[in-house]
């Protein structure tokens, strides 16, 4: 090679050099975007979640908009505390970053395991027959196994529903499960089955019907499927191990007497689409501690919960505007609030004998006394009629011994004599001068005080 052309070739290089110093792409460095790492969560009252704020290294202000709701610490976790809806703010600078934050309630999961047990579907296990449309209903098990499935088919046929035999059909057995085939349960099924213990339902069964597990004594766990749309008479009634009932939304009906005599059980979650407790419905569930009365309640039924003893406080729905005879007789409410949307007690005694009772409180507009309806409530101490009042039936606070004061607004029409009968220890009566208020403290000899 010639020095001309290797000076040449030496040039060319150095110069390839220089441009490609030169030249330097140009690269795009831009900011990551700063974000919340959720724009919204849903929290189950007392659970928490930590919120960050991602691609951010300046200090960050944490703020929620309904304390009451939920809170946030200087850190970003966030704590449930009540149920309904707030907003996560985290502020760097004058820049805001919102989380929407829906809190829940904590409900206790009802999805139980399923007791452990084998589906039998020898034929010798059971008692059975065909129905007229060629598939098999079960009518009693005589196998020796205590925790049993049903089985789906027996001899080839499809097995859609259970009745019994007698009283014993089921005696032997303690946990029971119905798989998804069983459409059908007739009346008293399982009734008077003495050992049973727990069943669950997975099929899509619609009707629990009357007297179902009537008298089933050690009955103690039972989940309603949310199949379930009606509840019939009896159902439960005398199930005196039951001590918890979760009633699901999809019910929108239960029976006559279909707690009655549960004397365990304590807590009941009523569906929020029934409308009528019926007459003696959780009568004597002498443990009821806690019930709601779901928001579109219109009727509570001839002595519903009569004799609910350890039954202490009850909110009474604005939907609901008839309660009927006897209705929470007997029970162990303490205080007590009558809305003026109540329009009738129906019959009589729908508070009588209420022996711990000891404040009532009637809204203004109320004009619906009944007989005997606070007859025996030994603990009442005062009572104020409200104006709307238009007449104070008989009997209606006889006999209770401890009531010293009645104030009356209004006049209302009351002969004086029956209505308060027995209740001797009235030494106040306030009321409008020249109404009957008056006329009864004149006719007692109780001091009268003008309004």
């Amino acid at each position: 090679m010639s020095k001309t052309t290797f000076k040449k070739i030496s040039m060319v290089l150095v110069l390839a050099l220089v441009v490609t110093l030169l030249y330097q792409p140009q690269v795009n460095y831009a900011k990551k975007k700063v974000k919340l790492n959720k724009s919204k969560i849903t929290l189950k009252i007392g659970s928490s979640y930590k919120l960050k704020l991602k691609n951010n290294k300046k200090k960050v202000k944490w703020s929620s908009t309904k304390k009451k709701i939920c809170t946030v610490s200087k850190k970003g976790k966030v704590k449930a505390k009540k149920v309904g809806k707030a907003v996560i703010i985290a502020k760097v600078g004058k820049k805001k970053y919102k989380c929407k934050v829906s809190v829940v309630n904590k409900r206790k999961n009802n999805n139980k395991p399923i007791p452990e047990t084998t589906e039998y579907v020898n034929p010798n296990d059971w008692d059975y027959e065909f129905t007229d449309s060629g598939t098999i209903k079960i009518k009693g098990y005589k196998g020796t196994n205590t925790s049993v499935k049903f089985p789906s088919q027996i001899e080839g046929a499809k097995v859609t529903s259970v009745g019994q035999t007698d009283k014993n059909s089921y005696s032997t057995l303690t946990n029971i499960v119905l798989p998804d085939n069983i459409l059908n349960i007739d009346n008293m099924a399982f009734k008077f089955s003495k050992n049973l213990e727990s069943i669950t339902i997975l099929g899509k069964i619609k009707t629990l019907p009357i007297m179902v597990f009537y008298g089933c004594e050690r009955l103690k766990d039972f989940t309603i499927s949310k199949s379930i749309t009606s509840i019939g008479n009896y159902a439960f009634s005398k199930c005196s191990s039951l001590s918890k009932i979760v009633i699901p939304n999809s019910v929108n009906s239960i029976g006559t007497y279909c707690f009655d005599q549960c004397a365990k059980l304590k807590t009941v979650y009523l569906s929020s689409n029934i409308t009528i407790i019926p007459e003696n419905a959780f009568r004597e569930c002498s443990e009821l501690e806690v019930i709601n009365l779901p928001n579109g309640l219109k009727n509570i039924g001839d002595n519903a919960f009569n004799s609910c003893g350890n039954l202490k406080s009850i909110s009474f729905p604005s939907s609901l505007t008839v309660i009927n005879t006897g209705a929470f007789a007997n029970t162990g409410l303490v205080s007590l609030d009558i809305p003026n949307t109540i329009k009738t007690f129906r019959g009589d005694s729908v508070f009588r004998a209420c022996k711990n009772l000891n404040q009532i409180n009637i809204e203004p507009g109320f004009d619906a006394l009944c007989e005997y309806m606070f007859y025996g409530c030994d603990s009442l101490e005062s009572i104020i009629i409200p104006e709307g009042v238009s007449d104070i039936p008989t009997d209606c606070f006889a006999n209770c011994t401890s009531l010293t004061e009645v104030t009356i607004y209004g006049n209302p029409y009351f002969g004086g004599i029956q209505e308060f009968r027995g209740s001797n220890n009235i030494s106040v009566v306030r009321g409008i001068k020249g109404g009957f208020a008056e006329s009864f403290a004149q006719r007692r000899g109780i001091t009268f005080i003008a309004l």
